[in-house]
């Protein structure tokens, strides 16, 4: 058995890595943001990388390409069924679990959020990175939030929006998704913590997150 230094140097070799690889992240986001030139290299070699995955895995699901649109989705982890509507939303849509996304333009998503529009505001709190682990998946893959989703009074990272995330951004044969996953967590300060299937997070005021859990069908 290693020992508990051994355990402690481990994972600061880990942490330490995933440290450089969000700064680098950062980096390279900001390169994309303010040069044109980066911009279009950057396009060029992720439509060559999506190019290879699609003809491997096969085409991933797509998100509509218009300015606004509203969704409501739900996941069954008991029967592994899914329901994902655009525009057409079910009469009963308080179904325990589900997610109600409401697309109102780039910089604005809300998502099971019953605020006024007039109150709704960014929060400035952003997650650094959502790792999301299963314990049959060699590795972890990370869960991109839209930045139009840190909207105050929204409610994300259920397990439902967790299925909408590796839905749109990952083929279908790259992930595992059941009640059996965990979220690794790092925020805006530097704080690490994990999240299961019964766990959601309420978007607050300025800096201001909630972890609550969630009611099951």
């Amino acid at each position: 058995m290693p020992s508990e230094g051994v355990n402690n140097l481990i994972r600061r070799f880990v942490q330490y890595f995933a440290l450089l690889f969000i700064g680098l992240s950062h980096y390279l986001k900001n390169i994309y943001r303010e040069n044109e030139n980066a911009r279009v290299a950057i396009d060029f070699v992720f439509s060559i990388f999506g190019g290879f995955k699609e003809i491997i895995y096969g085409e991933k699901s797509k998100l509509p390409v218009t300015e606004k649109w509203s969704e409501w989705i739900s996941y069954d982890l008991d029967t592994k069924q899914d329901v994902d509507l655009f525009e057409a939303i079910p009469n009963n849509d308080n179904v325990p679990g589900s997610v109600f996304i409401n697309k109102i333009n780039s910089s604005v998503y809300l998502v099971n959020n019953d605020l006024p529009l007039e109150e709704v505001e960014p929060v400035k709190e952003r997650f650094i990175t959502v790792q999301y682990v299963h314990p049959h998946m060699g590795l972890p893959l990370t869960l991109e939030i839209p930045p139009g989703m840190y909207q105050k009074g929204n409610q994300i990272l259920n397990s439902t929006f967790v299925y909408w995330c590796l839905k749109y951004q990952y083929q279908r044969n790259e992930y595992v998704f059941d009640e059996n996953y965990k979220l690794e967590i790092i925020d805006g300060e530097l704080n690490m913590f994990k999240m299961g299937s019964t766990q959601m997070i309420v978007l607050g005021g300025t800096n201001v997150y909630e972890v609550t859990s969630t009611v099951r069908r």
